[in-house]
C-alpha cells in the first residue's frame, strides 16, 4: 500500500478530520489504511496580535490499536476530499517517525551536519591571507596617497613605521 493518489481526508460528522488511504469502498463503510487524526491549531501572541501561526498536528487514529487499517461508516463522513501535497508530505513524515524510532534523531543530525557544512563553506569563502609584502605594498600605498606622489621613505612617519622595534618580523607567523 502507500499510493498516493488514494490518500484522502475524511471529514467525520463528530468534527474529526482523518487523512489515510483509502483501500476499499463498499455501498456503507470506508477501509482506511492509516488513518491519522489532524489537528490545526491557531497561536497567536496575544489576543489584539495580528500575526497568527497556524500548526497541524496529526497523529495515529489507531494508535492504542494493533491494527493498520480502520473502517468508517460511511453515515459518518460529511465530506472526501484530496489532500493538498505539503500536507501528504506531512502525513507521511509522521508515518515515518512512528515507524523509525530513531527517526527524528536522524534528521536533526542531517540538518546539523548540513549548518556545519555551511558553516564551514561561509568560512572558506571569507578566509583572507596577508603577507608581510602585501602590508608593505599597502603601507606604501596609504603613504603615496597621504603625500602625493612624492616617495614615502623620505618621510619621518614611514621610517619610524619601518624601522619601528615593535614591528614583527617573524615570517614563521605568516606561514612563510
Amino acid at each position: 500500500m502507500n499510493n498516493k493518489k488514494s490518500y484522502r481526508i475524511i471529514k467525520l460528522v463528530n468534527g474529526e478530520d482523518i487523512i489515510g488511504e483509502i483501500v476499499e469502498s463498499t455501498s456503507k463503510a470506508l477501509s482506511i489504511f492509516r488513518p491519522f487524526e489532524m489537528k490545526q491549531i491557531i497561536l497567536s501572541e496575544n489576543e489584539e496580535s495580528l500575526y497568527q501561526t497556524e500548526i497541524l498536528m496529526m497523529r495515529n487514529w489507531l494508535n492504542l490499536s494493533t491494527e493498520l487499517k480502520g473502517i468508517i461508516a460511511k453515515k459518518n463522513i460529511i465530506l472526501v476530499s484530496t489532500p493538498k501535497d505539503n500536507i501528504i508530505k506531512c502525513y507521511e513524515e509522521e508515518k515515518r517517525k512512528e515507524d523509525d524510532p530513531n527517526y527524528i534523531s536522524k534528521k536533526k543530525q542531517n540538518l546539523l551536519d548540513k549548518l556545519e557544512e555551511m558553516e564551514q563553506q561561509n568560512i572558506e569563502e571569507y578566509e583572507v591571507t596577508v603577507n608581510p609584502e602585501d602590508i608593505e605594498r599597502i603601507l606604501n600605498d596609504i603613504f603615496k596617497n597621504k603625500y602625493s606622489n612624492e616617495d614615502p621613505e623620505d618621510h619621518e612617519e614611514y621610517k619610524d613605521l619601518k624601522n619601528s622595534e615593535d614591528q614583527d618580523t617573524d615570517k614563521d607567523m605568516f606561514g612563510h
